[in-house]
């Protein structure tokens, strides 16, 4: 009786590799959105904590580091106004996530423009 050996060819082992670290960046982007979202709860316009300790949202990032790029994964702090009653003005502050390319081409300004970034 022969046993069935399973074979991993090269191609099989790199397809894996890739969903590794596919899943990886995917969680660590996961991971930094909800921080993201932690920091921005910790916002009101009586106490701005994050306003008071900047290094909060600063130390909330990561870089991604490919072989022609840098892209810094960041979050900055924005204010949105929003009119009450139509007589009172409100500020909200809120976490907003800023994504920066080290370096672009043409095409792939063009992708991300289509992409709605």
């Amino acid at each position: 009786k022969r046993e069935h050996v399973a074979v991993t060819t090269d191609s099989d082992l790199l397809t894996q590799r890739r969903r590794e670290w596919q899943e990886a960046f995917r969680s660590m982007y996961n991971s930094w959105r909800s921080n993201l979202k932690c920091l921005e709860a910790q916002l009101s316009f009586d106490n701005p904590s994050i306003n008071s300790s900047p290094g909060k949202l600063s130390r909330c990032s990561f870089y991604s580091i490919l072989s022609d790029q840098v892209i810094l994964f960041r979050g900055g702090l924005a204010t949105n106004i929003e009119n009450e009653d139509g007589l009172k003005k409100k500020y909200k502050n809120y976490v907003e996530p800023v994504i920066v390319f080290s370096s672009t081409t043409l095409n792939f300004r063009s992708k991300l423009r289509n992409m709605g970034v």
